[in-house]
């Protein structure tokens, strides 16, 4: 993939998942206590699926088109990089159809863990095509490709999560997490391999359509090269938590009842009382305030003088 192919798939990761982010936290913080499928039936579920199947699709044309151009190239090595990430793509394509065909129509009643294991199958594919492309480079795209497994990994682990744990909220918002640092990280292989922005003392050396390799003049070059490349992982990754704060704190006071939550004295509640009371006589009437010292002097025993002898009909008690 070229600087467009990178851009588009990160623009297009980071849509997913900013989108999956806001309507998984939307419907956590409304209180829906609905089973785990509530998640699956968020806002503009089935324009999300479009959504990754058109890229899906572009992206698929795309490995045809360099595939092709390549063979005109003799550079079989690019041919067979193309194929790859069209593999990976195809995968992310069913994921998207059945879905599709899942949520509206009845031909393929599949239950939310099978589309889960779907998804799961396209993330290890993917995992693996960066794996090996990894140990395959000699340049300092190596580092770029390591770092990218990051994201992925967390990706396949809370896809592998919410099969178990379905309803629990952290494996959706840590998948949506995954899909934006993946994102971001292609804009940035994207710019930093493409642009004028590479690392001093590198260039790229391209053969065919997605063939290709950075080299640096210098051994510290390369050193410094893999060093800034470790450098703007962090920034993306701290960039993505600082983020996270006052989004949460925007959806927390748009979505969160804060009224429900205040205090309201007795004489307010007549009605939610005499419920409770299960008699026609108002609840509150049969408060009374007590202080400890009454409590004490009703659960003391009374003194007992025993036979005391009358005087003039009036007990005579000595001190």
């Amino acid at each position: 993939m070229g600087f467009w192919g990178l851009s588009l798939a990160g623009v297009g990761f980071m849509c997913v998942g900013i989108w999956q982010a806001f309507s998984t936290a939307k419907i956590y913080l409304t209180g829906s206590q609905t089973p785990p499928p509530s998640y699956r039936k968020r806002p503009f579920y089935t324009g999300e699926l479009v959504f990754i199947a058109s890229l899906a699709t572009l992206f698929i044309l795309d490995g045809v088109f360099t595939s092709y151009r390549g063979l005109q190239h003799e550079g079989h090595l690019g041919l067979a990089i193309q194929l790859e990430k069209s593999g990976v793509a195809s995968i992310f394509l069913l994921y998207s159809i059945v879905g599709i065909i899942c949520e509206c129509t009845q031909l393929l009643p599949l239950p939310w863990e099978a589309l889960n294991l779907i998804a799961l199958f396209a993330f290890g594919e993917e995992f693996l095509v960066f794996y090996l492309q990894r140990e395959g480079s000699t340049g300092i795209e190596d580092r770029y490709y390591s770092l990218i497994l990051v994201p992925i990994c967390v990706c396949m682990l809370c896809k592998a999560l919410e099969i178990p744990y379905p309803k629990s909220v952290l494996p959706q918002l840590g998948f949506s997490m995954g899909l934006i640092l993946q994102g971001t990280w292609f804009i940035q292989m994207g710019i930093s391999f493409f642009t004028g922005w590479i690392s001093h003392g590198c260039k790229i050396n391209e053969k065919s359509g997605g063939d290709y390799t950075i080299h640096c003049q210098s051994h510290a070059d390369g050193h410094r090269a893999r060093a800034i490349a470790t450098l703007q992982f962090n920034y993306h990754l701290a960039l993505l938590l600082i983020s996270l704060l006052p989004a949460y704190s925007y959806l927390s006071t748009k979505y969160v009842n804060l009224g429900a939550m205040n205090y309201k004295p007795l004489s307010e509640q007549p009605e939610e009382l005499r419920e409770f009371d299960g008699s026609g006589v108002e609840f509150e009437t049969r408060f009374a305030l007590e202080s400890d010292e009454d409590e004490a002097h009703e659960g003391a025993p009374l003194p007992d003088h025993g036979n005391v002898p009358q005087v003039n009909g009036v007990h005579q008690v000595s001190v």
